[in-house]
């Protein structure tokens, strides 16, 4: 299947207005000045806590009214910034960012929190502090180094919630974001604790970004609630992904399709319907059928569980024994880590200069560009060393032959197998062409 010509919106790299070119001089400009006020001396946090909003609905002090929520997110995203300052120091907030990049374009990733905050720098900025000081408390980058086979031995029934099927990717949408199938008939709020539970949603979140490919930074979640029960009414989870989706991982929906909804679901929506983010609630859609999003997912690429004609089943392959092996050898380890940390001090110093030319100087512009290309290669290069392998990489959905793309086959029962490869203009192949040219 051809790649799909997907109009560049407004807001995102290579379609901004002058205000908002401005407003990310002014974004990198802050990143920089809190790096220089840091002042504390701690380098992690604590680890996971478990997150109990929800357990008690009434109780759980979120607003209903949605400017209440929006006043009380400004001064929570305020006090998360002022504690970032005063717990950790400049080296850990400065790792926690480029380790949320990872190989994305940085900037990509500060206009993600401008948009997120309709072009408010201050508040964007405030928003970006949280998110990086959740990432330093909860220490999301150990999950991500584990990977399955180490966090389904320290987190309680994440292997069975995994083989379970109740959360997979299989294709994309039309817009070429990832879809994330979640088939509530298999999951049981009493089957797991809750903290393993936002585990693994944190876990997922994390895998399911490797699916997305430049300039695509959002993906598709779809609710199938065929056998929705008393026992699917799981309000802590719900609100755990959603504050995690609106948070901590911005503008990274797409759209939240909701299909096959029972009566008994009415009840449940009604209770958590004003509890939730306004931003994700506007992109929840409730639909009957495939035509019913209107293109955005074909039913020659949604699976047949949801009423599409897609009869791929989501394989779940064993973490097997030796599989993060790499990630022994330290040696080669600390020099790339090395090379990378080079790359990032590099590209920070021509940000620095391209601040004080208010992002008008071509000639740094040029050098920093060059420099993502540098710095995504530089992270496919990591990636073994720093990143425990995922069912996607098991699977043959992200073929360790060639970083940075994905392989979806589309089985139809009377149609021959279609495959997309997604990501072949930012993978790392390309961008060694890319670089060599230059």
């Amino acid at each position: 299947m051809p790649a799909a010509d997907i109009p560049l919106q407004e807001g995102y790299i290579g379609n901004l207005t002058e205000d908002q070119h401005s407003s990310l001089v002014r974004m990198w400009e802050s990143y920089f000045d809190i790096c220089d006020r840091a002042r504390g001396n701690a380098s992690k946090g604590q680890g996971f806590t478990e997150d109990k909003t929800g357990g008690d609905l009434k109780k759980s002090g979120i607003p209903d009214d949605d400017k209440a929520k929006d006043e009380a997110k400004r001064q929570q995203e305020q006090q998360g910034m002022n504690a970032l300052m005063e717990e950790y120091g400049p080296e850990a907030l400065r790792d926690s960012w480029w380790n949320f990049v990872r190989g994305d374009n940085p900037d990509g990733n500060m206009l993600r929190f401008i948009r997120a905050r309709k072009g408010d720098v201050e508040r964007g900025l405030a928003m970006m502090a949280t998110c990086l000081k959740w990432r330093l408390d909860t220490d999301v980058e150990s999950f991500i180094l584990k990977g399955d086979l180490v966090n389904s031995e320290e987190i309680p029934k994440f292997l069975e919630q995994q083989k379970s099927g109740k959360v997979f990717s299989l294709g994309c949408t039309a817009k070429e974001q990832p879809i994330c199938y979640v088939i509530m008939a298999k999951h049981s709020v009493f089957g797991q604790p809750a903290a393993s539970m936002q585990k693994f949603i944190v876990t997922q979140m994390e895998t399911f970004r490797l699916l997305m490919h430049p300039p695509n930074d959002k993906a598709t979640i779809f609710f199938d609630l065929k056998g929705f029960g008393v026992k699917q009414m799981d309000f802590v989870s719900l609100l755990y992904l959603v504050k995690v989706l609106e948070s901590y991982y911005p503008e990274s929906l797409g759209t939240m399709y909701v299909s096959n909804a029972p009566w008994i679901f009415w009840g449940f929506w009604r209770a958590v319907k004003n509890l939730l983010d306004p931003v994700v609630r506007n992109k929840i859609k409730f639909i009957a059928k495939p035509e019913d999003t209107e293109g955005d997912v074909p039913e020659d690429m949604m699976i047949e569980y949801c009423g599409g004609k897609v009869s791929t089943d989501f394989e779940f392959v064993d973490p097997r024994n030796g599989e993060n092996d790499p990630q022994q050898d330290k040696e080669t380890k600390e020099k790339l880590l090395k090379r990378h940390r080079s790359l990032t001090d590099k590209y920070e110093e021509v940000t620095r200069a391209w601040c004080k030319a208010g992002g008008k100087d071509d000639k740094l512009q040029e050098q920093r560009d060059i420099l993502v290309k540098k710095l995504r290669l530089s992270q496919f290069e990591l990636e073994p060393y720093t990143r425990g392998l995922t069912a996607y990489h098991r699977n043959g959905v992200l073929p360790p032959e060639n970083a940075g793309i994905s392989v979806f086959d589309y089985q139809q029962k009377d149609a021959p197998t279609r495959r997309q490869v997604l990501g072949r203009k930012s993978c790392r192949k390309s961008i060694e062409q890319q670089l060599y040219a230059i």
